[in-house]
């Protein structure tokens, strides 16, 4: 599948795949070598991916493209910045870091409301249960 990738998107995949062992690494390994002419399970290999999860990342980025990863690397900009301190100071590199805590906090609050949900569901059926057995045992008793 080569030419997958235009110019631009594979430096900016190379810079992730570059980084942290992350999922979003993971993803731009795979994509390169997909990108390389390279096998969906030839990736998966490559990427430490499952077949499943290249698969994913390909459809992904055949949608929304590079915007696949998250904002700060796929910008134009270098992924870490210098920023200006007053004069006596020296400039210090600041690293712009995704909101994963936000994101982990989103996911497990959808757990908490299906399991909310499931135990809802349990007692529901557990009352209708105990009625039941009362009507029947009503029934036994009036004959």
């Amino acid at each position: 599948m080569a030419n997958l990738l235009t110019p631009k998107n594979k430096v900016i995949c190379e810079e992730i795949a570059k980084g942290e062992d992350s999922l979003h690494s993971k993803r731009a390994k795979a994509l390169l070598s997909l990108n390389d002419g390279n096998t969906q399970a030839k990736a998966a290999e490559d990427s430490a991916l499952s077949v499943g999860q290249v698969r994913y990342a390909l459809a992904k980025y055949r949608s929304v493209g590079i915007a696949l990863f998250p904002q700060t690397a796929k910008s134009d900009e270098p992924i870490v910045e210098t920023v200006k301190t007053p004069a006596k100071e020296a400039e210090a590199p600041k690293v712009n870091v995704k909101k994963e805590k936000k994101v982990k906090e989103k996911k497990s609050d959808k757990k908490s409301s299906k399991k909310d949900k499931k135990e809802s569901k349990k007692e529901k059926k557990a009352d209708k249960k105990s009625k039941k057995k009362k009507e029947k045992k009503s029934k036994k008793d009036k004959k």
